[in-house]
């Protein structure tokens, strides 16, 4: 059995940059400028100026403020030695939609963007937030909302769009993304293979709360908590366009996600839907070897699970029920722990396999607690991994 180790670094990622001897801090501030040398005493004003200095193992540390996009970064790390663009103070530093385009576009690989809010402007032509086409991408404790197509038009976007391989997407604040209810506009989007969406929270976005299209395949969507987004959960399917080269969505992962009062929005021929945990279209376009597994579910439109697996072992322990969050609202404004009591709290996987590919899923939560090592069900005494993007303390 091959294993595919995509949460291995889980922890590290979470705490930001990478180490490297020679690495370097370059600051950027509001009151900056860009004929600064981007140190501390001296920084730069913008986050484009910092980049074209950062090199493998370097940070761009970007204090509170306000800074207008649209923003291009260029550098890219090494495996070893990601760049990491980092808010001093987790949404501190705010970055706002220009005239056109995504708020910020990162072309560079090997790359972490962490902390930052970007903020949408119903004005702009651009429909995407936070866009990477740069491969190992991760995009992590950001807050994306607000990015709004004029009209509901299939020129696509997203809070959060990668459209490179191997991007992953964690412990994001992701909504009212799109005019609502819009199938072409979503929260997170995956367009490319080997991505990761893990401990999101995603809602009130015109599509779906994370959308697997395009090239998608080997895509893990883990312990995310998705409500009130205009079309749906999760939607996992492809193109089917062997051009575009991956025309089959296979090995791919969803777990351990609540999705939660979904729906409706009109599909191409006008009818309404909405879904909890969706696979996309046509069976052709998806494989067997995909897994739904102990996904909680409920109040979904059109149907909580509609995917083309039978149930059985790609289809299995997914609980049709109240999620019993602490305070629900719809606009985001509740509390989306679990209730004491909650069908979510234990019930969920620490790890899974399908079809000889085994993965490990993440030992911490949307707020950087540590999850436990699942038990199962009757495994009285031990703490048990939950379902959703927050970990109990039950």
């Amino acid at each position: 059995m091959s294993v595919r180790l995509i949460l291995a670094a889980f922890a590290g990622v979470f705490l930001g940059a990478s180490l490297a001897g020679t690495a370097n801090t370059w600051y950027v501030a509001t009151d900056g400028s860009d004929s600064n040398p981007c140190t501390q005493r001296a920084p730069c004003a913008t986050i484009v100026r910092a980049s074209t200095l950062a090199r493998p193992g370097d940070t761009v540390l970007v204090e509170p403020g306000r800074y207008e996009g649209p923003i291009s970064t260029n550098a890219s790390g090494t495996p070893s030695a990601k760049i990491t663009y980092l808010s001093s103070k987790r949404w501190g530093a705010v970055i706002v939609q220009g005239s056109h385009g995504s708020a910020w576009a990162n072309h560079g690989s090997y790359v972490v963007i962490d902390g930052f809010e970007l903020v949408g402007d119903p004005q702009s032509l651009g429909t995407d937030g936070l866009e990477t086409d740069g491969e190992y991408t991760i995009i992590q404790h950001n807050k994306a909302h607000g990015f709004l197509a004029r009209t509901c038009n299939d020129w696509g976007g997203a809070g959060i769009h990668l459209n490179a391989p191997h991007g992953q997407v964690l412990g994001n604040w992701v909504y009212q993304n799109g005019p609502y209810p819009c199938q072409w506009v979503h929260g997170i989007y995956f367009e490319q293979p080997y991505g990761l969406a893990a401990e999101n929270i995603a809602f009130q976005n015109g599509g779906y709360g994370i959308h697997e299209w395009h090239q998608s395949s080997h895509i893990t969507a883990v312990n995310n908590t998705l409500f009130n987004n205009g079309c749906g959960g999760i939607v996992v399917g492809n193109e089917g366009l062997l051009k575009l080269g991956v025309a089959l969505n296979d090995h791919s992962f969803t777990a351990n996600n609540i999705a939660y009062r979904n729906g409706p929005c009109p599909n191409q021929a006008g009818r309404l839907e909405g879904y909890g945990v969706q696979e996309c279209c046509r069976p052709a376009e998806t494989g067997s070897c995909n897994a739904y597994h102990n996904n909680l579910v409920y109040g979904n439109y059109t149907s909580d699970v509609e995917v083309n697996i039978p149930a059985g072992p790609g289809n299995r322990g997914n609980i049709v029920s109240e999620p019993k969050f602490v305070n629900y609202q719809p606009d985001g404004s509740g509390d989306y722990h679990l209730q004491r009591g909650s069908p979510g709290i234990g019930a969920g996987l620490a790890s899974d396999s399908a079809c000889g590919i085994r993965v490990g899923f993440p030992t911490f939560d949307f707020s950087g607690n540590p999850r436990p090592a699942a038990l199962g069900p009757g495994a009285s005494g031990k703490a048990k991994f939950d379902i959703g993007a927050y970990q109990s303390s039950y």
